[in-house]
């Protein structure tokens, strides 16, 4: 069982780290798409290109499922921690 759980961890870490580097790299993802818009205006913004659209929706299903780890996942073992260190507190005292 304690493989298993160790192995998790790597994981979730192994992801925290994969979002960080989509949390920099993801805002340049539109960047090119910006500075065309910005500099002819709405002339081409039907030219825009629906591959930088698509990265940039990919990235936010990541940071999507990395917040929903964090809220259920974390939040549950934070929980069940904090239930067993009460416990342990509670059988001293007796």
């Amino acid at each position: 069982m304690m493989k298993n759980t160790t192995s998790k961890i790597e994981w979730i870490k192994f992801f925290e780290v994969i979002m960080l580097i989509m949390g920099i790299v993801g805002p340049f993802a539109t960047a090119p798409q910006l500075i065309k818009l910005y500099h002819t205006h709405s002339k081409h913004a039907p030219g825009l290109s629906l591959s930088s659209w698509l990265a940039y929706l990919f990235l936010s299903v990541l940071w999507f499922l990395y917040g929903l780890i964090h809220k259920y996942y974390l939040s549950y073992k934070l929980l069940k921690t904090n239930q067993e260190s009460i416990q342990k507190i509670e059988s001293i005292k007796s």
